[in-house]
């Protein structure tokens, strides 16, 4: 992210292998030397060196946006928007479609953020949740490898707390039963009949 400018502008970095053993690290200020490339749409920069130039700086704040596009692309952005999902999350690296109503994106969850794990233990995102509020760096992934580069724009969630999901949590029904139906015991044990059952009963207090 680079903010000389005066306003935020963003570069995809891609090796597959470490470059000059650089261990990413957020808030740091890099020099990188390579090669301008693309993939499926994504501008990105092939390093062959990189040279930290200091450590500890300010992120940037977000930049807010209510849908994503070409614009948006390689920066980091906020939105606060509702989306529903139009599919479930998978295990490891998945995608997950979200549409607004009229636009559709993608949700591209890596393996190797937190987020897949938090899945798991939480649940996975399935059709009809909504992402009510959503931070991540935006991306492309063309459906075809040839030009026009005009869709598959993507938005890459870095860790949990990126994500807001809103699930409606349907009210518990309380049945109603009268005393009578819950007061018996087996003749045999002398276990009541209702032991745990959840209700709600009424009657009349007498006695102190």
């Amino acid at each position: 992210i680079d903010m000389s400018s005066g306003s935020q502008e963003g570069i995809n970095i891609f090796n597959f292998n470490d470059v000059s053993n650089y261990v990413v690290t957020e808030g740091d200020s890099i020099m990188v030397r390579g090669t301008v490339g693309q993939f499926r749409g994504l501008t990105q920069f092939v390093p062959d060196s990189i040279m930290i130039i200091s450590t500890g700086n300010t992120l940037p704040a977000p930049v807010v946006v209510s849908d994503i596009d070409e614009t948006t692309e390689s920066k980091w952005l906020s939105i606060p928007t509702s989306w529903v999902s139009l599919s479930t999350s998978g295990t490891g690296s998945s995608n997950v479609e979200l549409t607004n109503g009229t636009d559709t994106i993608t949700m591209r969850i890596d393996s190797d953020t937190d987020i897949n794990d938090s899945l798991v233990s939480q649940g996975a995102i399935i059709p009809g949740d909504t992402i009510c509020g959503l931070l991540g760096i935006g991306g492309q992934f063309n459906s075809s490898t040839t030009s026009p580069f005009n869709d598959g724009y993507q938005i890459f969630p870095m860790r949990w707390s990126d994500l807001t999901i809103c699930r409606f949590v349907p009210p518990v029904v309380v049945p109603y039963y009268p005393i009578g139906t819950i007061n018996t015991e087996d003749a045999t044990t002398g276990v009541a009949d209702s032991l745990n059952v959840t209700c709600f009963t009424s009657g009349t207090v007498v006695g102190i």
